[in-house]
């Protein structure tokens, strides 16, 4: 899976979630197999890899929660 798209302001790739709530904040998205959107982060969304064209996207996607 690719974490893919990019969250205004941010250099780079990254899902500002708490990885132990990881699972929990994964919505699948509708008409699109292996897709999952992530509640709360605007943009981004994890799909097949395969599956990626020009999009900004990391496969190692850094999950951290930043502070506030």
């Amino acid at each position: 899976m690719a974490l893919v798209g990019k969250a205004e302001g941010q250099s780079d790739v990254r899902d500002n979630v708490d990885p132990g709530n990881l699972s929990q904040v994964l919505r699948t998205i509708p008409g699109q197999p292996l897709h999952f959107e992530v509640t709360g982060n605007g943009p981004l969304k994890y799909q097949p890899y395969w599956e990626v064209q020009d999009e900004p996207f990391t496969c190692f996607p850094m999950v951290k929660k930043e502070p506030q």
